[in-house]
Formats: C-alpha cells, sequence, structure tokens
C-alpha cells in the first residue's frame, strides 16, 4: 500500500499535480515531469522534475536526481538536489552527495555522501 503525501513544506503540491509510478514498474532512462512525482517502483537513470518528489518505502532510484523538494523513504543511488528542501525519514536512504537549501535526516535514516547547503 502507498501512502501519498506532499514532502513538508511543499509549496502548491496536490494530487492533482502528482505522477505516480506504482510498485513493481521499473523505468530506464531519463525521467523529467513539470509537475510532482511519486515514486513507488524503481528508476535507472536520471530524474528532473519541477515539483516534488517523494520516494516511497517501495521506490529505488539509481542515478541522479533533481526536484524542487525531495522526501526520501525507500532508496536513492545517486546524487540528490532539492531546490527547497531533501528530507530522508526513517527507513530511507541516499547513497550519495546532497545539495539543497535546507537538509533533513530523521531518526532511523542512513546517508553515506557530502552534504552541501546553498542560500
Amino acid at each position: 500500500m502507498i501512502t501519498l503525501r506532499a514532502p513538508p513544506g511543499a509549496k502548491g503540491s496536490s494530487l492533482a499535480e502528482c505522477s505516480v509510478i506504482g510498485a513493481g514498474t521499473e523505468l530506464f532512462g531519463r525521467l523529467t515531469s513539470s509537475s510532482g512525482l511519486i515514486l513507488a517502483g524503481r528508476v535507472r537513470g536520471e530524474i528532473v522534475i519541477e515539483g516534488d518528489l517523494t520516494v516511497a518505502a517501495s521506490g529505488a532510484v539509481e542515478g541522479p536526481l533533481s526536484a524542487r523538494s525531495v522526501l526520501v523513504a525507500g532508496a536513492v543511488h545517486g546524487a540528490v538536489h532539492g531546490e527547497e528542501r531533501v528530507e530522508i525519514v526513517g527507513g530511507g536512504s541516499i547513497a550519495g552527495d546532497i545539495s539543497g537549501a535546507c537538509v533533513v535526516l530523521g531518526e532511523g535514516s542512513e546517508h553515506d555522501g557530502r552534504i552541501e547547503l546553498s542560500d
């Protein structure tokens, strides 16, 4: 089961503005969207989202990703950029560098890489 929620602090996010990639779906290549994305499946390649990105507990990314704000409950192997915010919640992990204006590492989250805060 997937619980849909916008990342904390997300502005103007609604489910009507989000695409969902369900569990059991696997994509290869570059993924772009002008809206938000909830990822419960797997992506191998670059992700560029203009809106908010949520990597659900069942979600996995192998490659760099960039979005307005990023919430990770699953696994990411690659650099992560959140223009406004990057948050890893308990059970989530990022193996790669993180950059953004605000970075939150929740209890039980894992991170292996550098963190760069921007203005």
